[in-house]
């Protein structure tokens, strides 16, 4: 154990505890648009959260060298000086006579002083380990938010997509409407059509200019959740991209997260380790310390009583030695500090177990959400062609005076529903597999094409 503390001593003094370097992010460029893979870059170099973690690292880092230091030799310095004294003095009866002599102390005295634990029943190994623990904890749980602002990014820029193709059924929605209500109007005046038709086509407008107003009210918030998940603020750049496809092959049967791989998981883990290793360093209590001490003294006089002779050098002194302790007891402060130790290591273990049987439910919610949601877009898409179909059919009947301009828009309806039904199908399906992710700690293969929509 003494080993491993020397060589993890050296490590920290060698190798800087700043090894993540957060290099600064160049500001982005406002005339170029703006991608899922540069959101997640510049999210990456961005996000408080990372940079906030970042510095907990590397404080980490440094609280190994704070445990490790009690095995290092300790060196101290200090001088003093009396500027004005009266000497206590002491009577001794020498040969019949009374004579007193003054307790003079030195006037100037610079110290030395170098100790160095020897043994201190191994509390400062645990509490080296403890701190390495943590320290590895610290990297892991980095690492996890890293993994955690990248798919998030990726996830408010697919909602700002999907957004935006929203917003451009809406638009499209409003057009159709208002080019059957000139229709209608026309038919009204002609007698050809009947004010029902017009009116029931107003009110569909009306609804539908209220639902345009809550599509473009979801682009702004799409796109302000974007780059506050990207950590910057608020700028007018072009969003270029496609919703991932989902892909029913994607999730094999033998797909299983490793749970205790997971960085989240994996850090909580350390974390419990280090628990139990500052128990451990906690309960070095009931062993005696023993400690190495050297005192190195320069000292001299001033005459301040006219029996002492002042001195004009400094003189020096030392001593060397060996000093066992042993607390036998301080009112049951350590025995206190060693059961809070222990009984936090009890919380901590009780805590990884609740994490992984959570992330074990967790895998499989979302991977059930994330099968539901690929079905239901294929059965979308599906839809869609219908719904084109019929479009088609009530337009050639209507040209042939078997239907009527209502059953035309009706068909229509249907088919801008059902693209809306697409792009909320296929935004599911990406959040579900985006959370899946989370749950699996890595990133699967996926598709990027384009709806297909017009």
């Amino acid at each position: 154990m003494k080993k491993q503390l020397i060589l993890g001593l050296l490590g920290i003094l060698l190798q800087p505890a700043a090894c993540l370097g957060a290099a600064e992010s160049p500001p982005p460029d406002a005339g170029h648009p703006l991608t899922v893979s540069s959101a997640v870059d510049q999210g990456l170099e961005n996000s408080p959260v990372i940079q906030g973690l970042q510095a907990e690292v590397e404080g980490a880092a440094w609280k190994r060298l704070e445990a490790a230091s009690g095995h290092v030799p300790h060196l101290s310095a200090a001088a003093n000086q009396i500027v004005d004294q009266k000497y206590l003095y002491a009577g001794e009866r020498f040969q019949g006579m009374i004579l007193e002599f003054p307790s003079a102390v030195p006037s100037t005295t610079i110290h030395l002083d170098v100790s160095w634990m020897i043994f201190d029943g191994l509390a400062t190994v645990h509490a080296y380990q403890a701190a390495d623990l943590n320290y590895q904890a610290r990297r892991a749980e980095w690492s996890r938010a890293r993994f955690q602002v990248a798919e998030t990014v990726r996830l408010r820029f697919y909602q700002a997509l999907a957004a935006l193709k929203l917003l451009q059924v809406a638009s499209q929605n409003i057009v159709t409407l208002q080019d059957h209500l000139a229709i209608a109007q026309v038919g009204e005046r002609s007698g050809a059509s009947t004010r029902f038709n017009v009116l029931r086509i107003e009110a569909l407008l009306e609804e539908a200019r209220a639902e345009k107003i809550l599509a473009e009210n979801n682009v702004d918030l799409a796109r302000e959740n974007l780059f506050l998940a990207m950590g910057l603020p608020a700028d007018d750049r072009t969003l270029t991209g496609s919703l991932p496809v989902p892909q029913p092959g994607l999730m094999t049967e033998g797909l299983t997260p490793v749970l205790r791989e997971r960085d989240d998981l994996r850090a909580q883990l350390l974390r419990q380790r280090a628990a139990e290793q500052a128990g451990q360093a906690a309960s070095g209590f009931w062993w005696p310390k023993l400690s190495l001490y050297a005192e190195d003294q320069y000292y001299r006089y001033k005459a301040f009583d006219p029996s002492v002779v002042e001195t004009q050098d400094f003189k020096m002194s030392y001593m060397v030695g060996a000093r066992l302790t042993w607390a036998i007891f301080d009112g049951g402060a350590s025995l206190a500090r060693e059961q809070a130790a222990s009984k936090q290591a009890q919380a901590s273990a009780q805590t990884s177990r609740q994490l992984l049987l959570g992330a074990a439910t967790e895998f499989k919610t979302w991977k059930r959400k994330w099968a539901y949601f690929t079905s239901l877009y294929q059965a979308r898409l599906r839809a869609e062609e219908k719904s084109q179909e019929s479009v088609r059919l009530a337009t050639l009947g209507l040209k042939a005076g078997t239907n009527t301009s209502t059953e035309v828009l009706d068909a229509e309806l249907d088919l801008f529903r059902s693209r809306a039904g697409i792009v909320r199908a296929q935004m599911d399906a990406a959040e579900a597999l985006i959370n899946l992710e989370l749950s699996l700690g890595k990133q699967l293969p996926e598709s990027s094409e384009e709806t297909g929509m017009e």
